[in-house]
């Protein structure tokens, strides 16, 4: 949900039940929606904003609207980890203001007022602009007051689709609803997607041995090699054959398990070999463990 503000913001997306950051891939595109409603008939305009969790600096995107109050857009990481994102909503007061002055004009109604107040929301909005834009901006505000130029003129000034285009990316400080944090974790390519193969160097004469495989696990389609523990086998609680809870002073344990005199689960098998502490040579392949004595 939004923040506290006159705009309601919901239905962020991408977010999880959890709210643990939601899955992408670094250069990769990341759709963005939001649901974004206000009371009344103001125009509403919504961006989104990004950043790595981290850095100090966001970056920006518009997010477009579409229907039922829906708006969708996208963001690019760049980098590995988690990032931040926040939605901003606010009202277009001079879109508003332009649609609201098409409405009276096409019934005949007469827009004197209108033009004058159309001349203050430029006003106040140009501040936020760079030279020449501010100056181009202030020159149609200046032309909305001209009692001089003919309505005609006034009105080409006021509903200029290149004056819109100045203001309309700008935020209403006076009523302006930030979205609640969400978080997004970039990761890499092989993360989203990939064939893995599971490789045993105790199966294959210790690391060198596994080293000497990787060619031939390439040739087989797979991405990544994984290496489950290359610890010592441990001793604690050590189960029998066929995954009984009593082990037998011959049976060789699972390679899963920590707790040996040799070390835990940050050592490396001291004998660089297939043999395990009770003297039983392992052999693994990709559908799971089998032992031999």
């Amino acid at each position: 949900m939004g923040a506290t503000g006159r705009i309601v913001i919901d239905e962020l997306s991408p977010t999880t039940p959890s709210r643990s950051p939601a899955k992408a891939v670094v250069g990769r595109e990341v759709p963005v929606s939001v649901v974004a409603f206000r009371d009344g008939h103001g125009i509403v305009r919504t961006r989104l904003r990004w950043r790595p969790i981290g850095r100090d600096e966001w970056h920006t995107a518009t997010l477009h609207p579409t229907i039922d109050d829906r708006f969708v857009g996208s963001f690019v990481p760049d980098t590995l980890g988690p990032h931040e994102l926040v939605v901003d909503a606010w009202t277009a007061r001079f879109e508003t203001w332009r649609q609201h002055t098409r409405a009276r004009l096409e019934v005949g109604e007469d827009v004197s007022a209108e033009l004058l107040e159309g001349a203050e929301i430029i006003t106040e909005l140009s501040a936020q602009l760079k030279k020449p834009a501010r100056r181009r901006v202030l020159d149609a505000a200046e032309t909305l007051r001209s009692p001089t130029c003919s309505m005609a003129v006034r009105l080409d000034a006021g509903l200029d689709d290149a004056v819109a285009a100045e203001l309309d990316e700008l935020i209403d400080p006076d009523d302006h609803t930030e979205s609640e944090p969400f978080y997004v974790r970039a990761e890499r390519e092989r993360a989203a997607v990939g064939a893995w193969y599971e490789l045993f160097p105790r199966s294959e004469g210790g690391l060198r041995g596994a080293t000497a495989r990787l060619d031939a696990v390439a040739a087989m389609g797979f991405d990544v090699v994984y290496l489950p523990p290359v610890h010592p086998i441990g001793t604690t609680n050590r189960k029998g054959r066929n995954n009984t809870l009593t082990a037998a002073p011959g049976d060789p344990g699972s390679p899963w398990a920590i707790g040996s005199p040799d070390g835990g689960h940050t050592a490396v098998e001291p004998s660089g070999r297939t043999w395990n502490h009770s003297g039983c040579s392992a052999i693994h392949g990709w559908s799971g463990e089998h032992w031999s004595a």
